[in-house]
């Protein structure tokens, strides 16, 4: 059956017009849409339909908008500069250009909302994705929308958007600053973002491309019938449950047919979320809307990782904030290593990243992204990944309650030269939310003595937390099979390795590396090969330094040789080492607890009975200066 099957049969009649009709402009459209109008006009007049009330009728186009305060702080600041970057990123309009930033009157420039204005505390973000996006122009669309908030209102707002048609759903990026045009603080009623808003944006979609027809509207109910997330029948059944019992009506048309809504909870039903008490009356489960949510999500987040990597979906993995490894997921292994496949926004209006790890195992992983790895991670970078506790204290908390201690008490935020947020103020806003530091003053906060035991207290209290340590790897597999030193290949087991994907690519790249290994005189299957590669690194390194320095470096301490020592890093992966130098000459050792402890102190090298290098002090003088 066509669309046209399910319209009702037309039968012109022919006649003589009506003389009142030839003064009339346009059409059968243009009547319903003037209706619809006057039907909104009288719904906004209502003191119970609110700002855009009229909007919400059953075969109202429909829009989502979602909203998102961003506090105008100094690291607040940075995050919405960070944010406006993000939304003007390539790739995002229809032809996968960078995306323009518009206003009102035209174009927009990012750097006028990179900066707080005067007096302004607060930003906000708007996503507005209306159903049939591909049908409007976005453009015209957003600016007929902000005009009418700004009527709404009574003010002058001042606003940037981008266009985004990289999803299945065009959508436009809002951003709205916290103060109007004549400076004054803008604030929006709760109850305005959360349905006026959106009542706004379906009005004047409906206006644009007319009412949706009843039977697009059913087949719409009709997909979410048996889909696993939270749908607008689940909204339905959530507004008209009492108590979480609903009773299905009868005589009394709804916004969405009762059939729909009884299917709905039939499917429900199935999943154990709801429970049929009489043939017109359902209990619906606790947190049922929750579950709903969390099977979307996950959902969601399962097409991105196929999307990204389009593996085995038995091998892919979430890991959600807060949580730790489970090990079964990397074979017992505490750190995996892989390759960031794809990162993305998880929340477009928080700005919070996640990315998409595959392991050559074949598995894949889903993982939050804290604001540095986001920055510092791009698709194609090898990382490492594991997750660590937090633990009660951290050490931003010793300096607070240590600065407070010398302060009477009160930790007052000094400005950071650079501009930048003071690395303590997130920390003081959290321990704020805790309640175990109260405000004292604008950036003051009273610290109480006992801070570090409360935080090891309320710790022991609440399950453990868990954070996602996501390190890019500073070789490429390339040049990992070129370098004179240990690296992540030398370590791979070739057994579990993948036949496809990054499995595939790490299998000629360790091919590639015993060849190399060769040429550098290592044989592959040596057992001692991992410290035969760790003395060609460290050759490298005292040969790098004669460089530097001028010195001649001794590959092997003389007997007795004495010299200051120095610890430093070297090499890619940063490895420690210590330097014994008499001036003219030096060496280069792994850097054991015994140099560190007698870093900037002149030593003695000596070597015992069986040959290992033993670190005596010396005296300080005679080192050939």
């Amino acid at each position: 059956m066509t669309d046209l099957d399910d319209l009702p049969v037309f039968r012109p009649r022919i006649g003589i017009r009506h003389p009142a009709a030839s003064g009339r402009e346009g059409s059968f459209r243009n009547t319903l849409l003037a209706r619809l109008r006057r039907g909104a006009a009288a719904a906004r007049r209502s003191p119970r339909g609110g700002a855009g009330a009229g909007a919400r009728q059953a075969n109202a186009r429909r829009v989502v908008v979602k909203a998102h305060v961003v506090r105008m702080t100094p690291s607040g600041a940075k995050a919405a500069a960070l944010h406006l970057r993000y939304i003007e990123r390539a790739g995002v309009e229809r032809d996968g250009s960078k995306g323009v930033l518009y206003a009102a009157d035209g174009l927009a420039h990012a750097e006028t909302f990179e900066q707080p204005r005067a007096g302004e505390k607060h930003q906000f973000r708007l996503i507005v994705s209306p159903e049939d996006g591909s049908e409007l122009d976005l453009t015209a669309y957003v600016r007929r929308l902000m005009a009418t908030v700004e009527r709404d209102l009574g003010r002058r707002i001042e606003w940037a958007a981008v266009n985004h048609y990289d999803t299945g759903h065009p959508h436009a990026h809002v951003v709205v600053r916290g103060v109007d045009r004549d400076g004054q603080e803008l604030r929006l009623d709760r109850a305005y973002i959360s349905r006026g808003l959106r009542w706004r944006a379906q009005e004047l979609a409906t206006d644009e491309l007319g009412p949706r027809r009843e039977v697009d509207v059913r087949r719409a109910h009709a997909r979410e019938v048996a889909q696993d997330r939270f749908t607008a029948l689940d909204r339905e059944l959530e507004r008209r449950a009492k108590d979480n019992r609903f009773e299905v009506r009868s005589g009394r048309p709804g916004l969405i047919d009762e059939s729909m809504l009884v299917a709905r909870l039939e499917h429900l039903e199935g999943h154990r979320l709801a429970e049929r008490l009489s043939p017109t009356s359902w209990k619906l489960t606790e947190g049922w809307q929750d579950h709903l949510r969390e099977v979307g999500s996950r959902g969601d987040i399962l097409q991105q990782i196929h999307a990204a990597v389009a593996g085995d979906r038995t091998r892919y993995r979430i890991v959600r904030a807060g949580q730790a490894w489970e090990k079964d997921h990397v074979g017992g292994s505490d750190v995996v290593h892989g390759r960031v496949a794809s990162k993305g926004l998880s929340d477009e209006l928080k700005g919070a990243f996640y990315a998409v790890v595959e392991a050559p195992t074949g598995h894949a992983y889903h993982v939050p992204l804290d604001p540095r790895s986001a920055e510092a991670v791009r698709a194609g970078d090898l990382v490492s990944l594991t997750t660590q506790p937090d633990g009660p204290v951290r050490p931003a908390d010793r300096q607070i309650a240590e600065v407070a201690r010398a302060r009477g008490g009160v930790y007052a935020l000094e400005p950071a030269v650079s501009g930048a947020a003071h690395p303590h103020e997130r920390r003081l806003r959290e321990l704020e939310r805790l309640g175990l530091v109260a405000r004292d003053g604008p950036q003051r906060w009273r610290i109480s003595p006992t801070l570090l035991e409360d935080l090891a207290a309320q710790h022991r209290d609440r399950p453990i937390r868990h954070r996602v340590l996501l390190r890019k790897q500073p070789l490429s597999l390339g040049e990992q099979v070129r370098h004179p030193g240990p690296v992540w290949l030398d370590r791979v087991e070739k057994d579990g390795l993948a036949p496809h994907g990054l499995g595939a690519e790490v299998q000629r790249a360790v091919a590639q590396r015993r060849a190399v290994l060769r040429r550098l005189g290592v044989e592959p299957d040596d057992p001692n090969r991992g410290a035969k590669v760790r003395e060609l690194e460290r050759r490298r390194v005292g040969g790098e330094i004669a460089a530097r320095a001028r010195q001649t470096f001794l590959p092997t301490a003389p007997d007795a040789f004495r010299g200051r020592v120095q610890v430093g890093e070297a090499g890619p992966y940063r490895e420690a080492y210590a330097i014994v130098s008499d001036g003219e000459r030096f060496v280069v050792l792994r850097a054991t607890s015994a140099l560190r402890a007698a870093e900037s102190k002149t030593v003695t090298l000596t070597r015992d009975a069986k040959g290992q290098l033993l670190v005596r002090p010396s005296p300080e003088h005679d080192l050939g200066r």
